[in-house]
């Protein structure tokens, strides 16, 4: 219990007489209720020092100045209020902090994810494919040294006809028919040189008159421009072929157009007619 007087605050210790008082109103309070009053019963002695004790009890229980029981010290208090005064601060900050660091997190998570999304797209721009126009295969593959041009085609049910690759033959599918592709190689390096194709992963697509694309066929055939790997002396010819297999209900050929593939992925097309 805190009672001011000229600017200054002093702890006092409750005396009996309090106490008494206080159990006096407990007890009235407890013999009297919905407005009736009922005439206080005489106690003993025995049962006012319990009543006391009682009310004594209440009191320092709600009493900010006393702790366990016992009364305060005007230094102990303000020790008390400077210790809770310090203690809600550090919630404050503590709250504070979580907060920020909560918050940080948040950003963290989106700039990762922003910055994800532009490498990925950044990537991706990187590996897409580029389509490209195709005017010889030796430059499109980067086969310095060498020229490769387009020289005809022809449809039949096998290839070869004749020659020595009869051996090898290759017969198309029932339902199917063949469209062999011809080209020249030549070595213009001025020195005996390797066509190495094979080893370029090459993909080769035929589109004829418009139509869906078809890959072409890998084979054992020794002119099959895809599996190459030949020694061909300088300033040699040679022929080799790429074989696609199509609908044998074709018809009359109006356009072929050929598309390649490197192992980046790049595409080129030409247009063979």
């Amino acid at each position: 219990m805190r009672i001011n007087g000229k600017g200054k605050t002093t702890s006092y210790r409750l005396s009996k007489g309090i106490i008494l008082c206080a159990a006096g109103i407990l007890a009235g309070s407890v013999l009297t209720g919905c407005g009736s009053l009922v005439p206080m019963p005489e106690l003993t002695e025995e049962q006012t020092e319990l009543v006391t004790e009682y009310a004594a009890g209440l009191i320092l229980k709600y009493d900010l100045t006393a702790v366990d029981g016992k009364l305060l010290t005007p230094e102990e208090l303000a020790q008390n209020e400077m210790l809770e005064a310090q203690q809600r601060q550090r919630e404050r900050d503590a709250k504070a902090a979580a907060e920020d660091y909560l918050a940080k997190k948040a950003n963290a998570g989106k700039d990762k994810k922003n910055k994800s999304d532009s490498d990925s797209s950044s990537d991706s721009s990187a590996k897409a494919p580029t389509e490209q126009t195709v005017g010889d295969l030796a430059d499109f593959y980067g086969m310095d040294g060498f020229d490769i041009s387009y020289s005809g085609f022809e449809i039949s049910d096998s290839y070869p006809t004749s020659g020595e690759d009869m051996l090898m033959a290759m017969d198309a599918t029932a339902g199917k028919t063949l469209c062999v592709l011809k080209f020249n190689v030549t070595n213009s390096s001025g020195a005996d040189a390797t066509f190495d194709m094979f080893y370029r992963s090459p993909n080769f697509y035929l589109s004829i008159n418009g139509g869906e694309k078809v890959h072409h066929q890998y084979t054992l055939l020794l002119d099959d421009m895809a599996a190459s790997n030949d020694p061909v002396a300088a300033g040699e010819t040679i022929e080799r072929v790429l074989i696609f297999e199509i609908p044998e209900d074709v018809g009359s050929v109006s356009s072929l157009s050929l598309q390649a593939k490197n192992a980046e992925g790049v595409k080129g097309t030409m247009n063979l007619q």
